[in-house]
């Protein structure tokens, strides 16, 4: 696979079709599907930069990890506006930067942002598929089926959280399997500086994603940084808001942050259900 196939900037937002009221206030950043890499996974990101409501019910054929993370990096925590999401007969109400798990086949929507003060960074990810995949479908679980598969730490079930070196990052939102039942992993982080080391090149099991997000709601292209990211041994030279996929199996990191500008918002996660990596 050629280098440059691991790594996408730019959004169709007619492959994630979402109806929004006003559509202004939805801006999608990143998008990936099987048109960019064959055996990738669905993975989009982008801003909810006002108050707005998406009225559908819809439902996927793979599980979806969703995540929410407040743009204000002086309280990275504070999502700063109030969220409403329906899974089934389920309403989360969530004030704080957070992350979401719907099980494939699960009627979801009806999301409503309030009480906005500052624009919300959205991460969603379909683990197992390369195909946006969603059909209308109405709620039929019995109430308070769906209503814990939400949870707001940074704190990994099966061991300590990450420690990287202090100043480098802040870490936002953590979700795996032992928080939320069958959830995928993921994780989303803000990175303030160049990194005095990085992890060591690894594999996993499960094909991974990885997003680098510039964290200026007007200027969402902008990474604020310029990175190098290894795979294979060669490196990837990164300067705008970017997604890669990095099959498993495939040698990857280290990755420097070079010329840091600006804070910038980092995820990562794939179908597996707890993080590990040999």
């Amino acid at each position: 696979m050629e280098r440059t196939n691991y790594c996408v900037y730019a959004a169709e937002s007619s492959k994630f079709p979402k109806v929004v009221e006003p559509p202004e206030a939805r801006q999608q950043v990143l998008g990936m599907d099987k048109e960019v890499i064959a055996d990738c996974m669905v993975t989009e990101a982008g801003w909810y930069k006002a108050n707005c409501f998406e009225p559908e019910m819809v439902a996927h054929p793979s599980g979806e990890v969703m995540l929410f993370m407040g743009s204000d990096k002086e309280n990275p925590l504070e999502l700063n506006a109030t969220l409403e999401l329906w899974i089934e007969n389920d309403k989360l109400t969530l004030t704080k930067s957070c992350a979401v798990f719907i099980p494939a086949g699960c009627a979801h929507g009806k999301l409503r942002f309030s009480d906005m003060q500052r624009p919300v960074a959205y991460y969603a990810v379909q683990p197992d598929t390369n195909e946006y995949v969603a059909e209308p479908k109405e709620a039929t679980a019995a109430e308070g089926t769906y209503a814990n598969n939400w949870c707001l730490d940074f704190q990994p079930s099966n061991g300590p959280a990450p420690n990287p070196p202090e100043g480098l990052m802040t870490g936002v939102i953590w979700i795996d399997g032992g928080k939320v039942l069958n959830a995928a992993y993921a994780e989303g982080v803000w990175f303030h500086k160049k990194n005095p080391e990085a992890p060591p090149p690894h594999t996993h099991t499960y094909g991974e994603f990885l997003s680098f997000f510039g964290a200026d709601p007007e200027h969402p292209e902008e990474l604020g940084c310029e990175m190098e990211f290894h795979i294979e041994g060669e490196p990837i030279q990164i300067n705008q808001s970017c997604l890669l996929y990095v099959p498993a199996g495939v040698v990857h990191n280290p990755f420097w942050f070079k010329d840091v500008k600006t804070d910038f918002f980092h995820t990562s996660g794939y179908s597996g259900t707890e993080y590990s990596r040999q």
